[in-house]
């Protein structure tokens, strides 16, 4: 029994076995550096794997799909008409107090002025004529967009 328990090393003394004040294991410090590159590599690997922050016109539309319902609740909760007035670089959002003909730019956190992130092109749709079929139709301009070049 005695020599099958030293051929698991159990009853040897640290001087029999050739490692004199010898620990066997981890130090904390290992196991945290250990820790720090995975997980450095696993921010990284995941960062890739998501293609980076390059911008899609999903996103785009994401964005202004969520400014839009900004918007819209923050009309609501102010009782205010909230407009918005894009451009060739992006849009910003417009207010027009009561009883005054001229739109001012709103500049909340909330809603602020946005840059397009793609190279997204606007252009004037010619006026829609007037029909019966839709009635209340101003037959003013529309705005289309597209992205690309």
């Amino acid at each position: 029994m005695e020599s099958f328990l030293r051929s698991l090393a159990i009853l040897e003394s640290p001087e029999q076995s050739g490692r004199a004040g010898a620990q066997s294991g981890f130090s904390l410090l290992e196991l945290l550096i250990v820790l720090t590159i995975v997980a450095a590599l696993t921010g990284l690997s995941v960062a890739w794997l998501e293609g980076g922050s390059a911008p899609s016109l999903d996103s785009a539309r994401e964005r202004l799909r969520t400014d839009l319902e900004r918007a819209a609740i923050q009309a609501m909760e102010q009782q205010q008409v909230i407009g918005m007035r894009p451009n060739e670089t992006g849009y910003e959002f417009v207010t027009r107090d009561t009883g005054s003909a001229e739109w001012r730019t709103l500049e909340t956190s909330d809603l602020p002025a946005r840059r397009w992130p793609l190279d997204i092109h606007l252009q004037r749709a010619p006026a829609a004529p007037r029909t019966r079929r839709r009635p209340g139709w101003s037959g003013g301009p529309m705005a289309r967009c597209w992205a690309g070049a």
